[in-house]
C-alpha cells in the first residue's frame, strides 16, 4: 500500500484551520471582553472600589508633593504661590502660555514627578475610574431589568431590545478615557520636549491646545456619564415603584 492511496486525514486540517482562526480571533475576543467587564458580584464591587481609593490616595499623594515642591517657584501677590498652583488634568481646558509656566515652575524634579503622575494616571488611574463608571451604567441597566422581570406590562422581545440597546451604554465609560490617554499623551510631550529660559515652539503650542481641548472633552463626558447614571437609577426606581404605577394609570 503506498503512501499515495492514503486519503488526506480531513477532520485534522478542518481541525487545524479552526485552531488558527480561533488563535486570530482570540486576541480580539479577550480584548472585547476585557472592555465589556463590569462588576457584578459584591466582591467584584469591593475589590473595585478598594481599588480605586488606593490608586485615587496615591495620586492625591503625589499631587501633595508636587504642589509643595511647585508653590514656591509660583510668584503671586502675597508672596505665596497657593493659589497660583494648578494641575493641567483637573483643569476645564488651559492655555498653551499658562501650561509652558507652570512646567517653568515645576523645575526639573517637578517635571519628572509629574511625568510619573501622568504614567499612573494613564496604565492604573484611569482604568479605576473607567471600570467604576462602566459598572456603575451596569448595574443601573441590570437594577431595571430586575425590576422589569416582576411586571407583565413588557414582552420579551421588548425586553431583550431593550436590553441589547442599553447593553452598550457602559461603552459610554470608556469615552472618559480614551481622552484621558490622549491629554496624558500631550502633558507627556510637553514635559519631555520642554526647555527652561525658552519660548515654545508651534510644535509645543500645537501639543498642549491638543491636551487642552482633550481635558475639555474628558470632563464633559465624564460628567454625561454620571449624569445618564442619575437618570438611569431615577427611571428605573419610578418604573419599580408600583404606587407611582398606579397614580400613572389613574390619571
Amino acid at each position: 500500500m503506498s503512501f499515495a492511496s492514503i486519503p488526506p486525514n480531513t477532520d485534522a486540517i478542518s481541525e487545524s484551520e479552526g485552531e488558527s482562526e480561533s488563535g486570530s480571533s482570540g486576541g480580539f475576543a479577550s480584548a472585547r471582553q476585557f472592555f465589556y467587564w463590569t462588576a457584578k458580584s459584591s466582591r467584584e464591587w469591593k475589590v473595585l472600589v478598594m481599588f480605586e481609593v488606593f490608586v485615587s490616595v496615591v495620586i492625591l499623594c503625589a499631587s501633595h508633593v508636587l504642589k509643595l515642591q511647585t508653590t514656591p517657584n509660583l510668584p503671586s501677590e502675597n508672596g505665596d504661590g497657593d493659589d497660583k498652583f494648578w494641575i493641567p488634568d483637573l483643569a476645564f481646558g488651559y492655555t498653551s502660555s499658562s501650561l509652558h509656566k507652570l512646567m517653568g515652575a515645576l523645575q526639573a524634579d517637578g517635571r519628572r514627578l509629574y511625568l510619573g503622575i501622568e504614567i499612573w494616571d494613564s496604565f492604573v488611574y484611569s482604568f479605576g475610574y473607567t471600570f467604576l463608571l462602566a459598572s456603575s451604567l451596569q448595574w443601573c441597566i441590570d437594577m431595571g431589568h430586575n425590576s422589569n422581570s416582576n411586571s407583565n406590562s413588557n414582552s420579551n422581545s421588548n425586553r431583550k431590545s431593550n436590553g441589547t440597546s442599553l447593553l452598550h451604554i457602559r461603552m459610554l465609560a470608556w469615552v472618559p478615557w480614551l481622552t484621558d490617554l490622549v491629554e496624558n499623551a500631550t502633558h507627556v510631550y510637553c514635559i519631555m520636549t520642554f526647555v527652561d529660559n525658552e519660548r515654545p515652539n508651534e510644535m509645543w503650542n500645537a501639543v498642549a491646545n491638543i491636551g487642552s481641548h482633550a481635558t475639555r472633552v474628558k470632563w464633559s463626558t465624564f460628567a454625561i456619564n454620571v449624569l445618564f447614571i442619575v437618570i438611569i437609577t431615577l427611571r428605573k426606581r419610578r418604573r419599580s415603584n408600583p404606587e407611582l404605577l398606579s397614580k400613572r394609570k389613574q390619571q
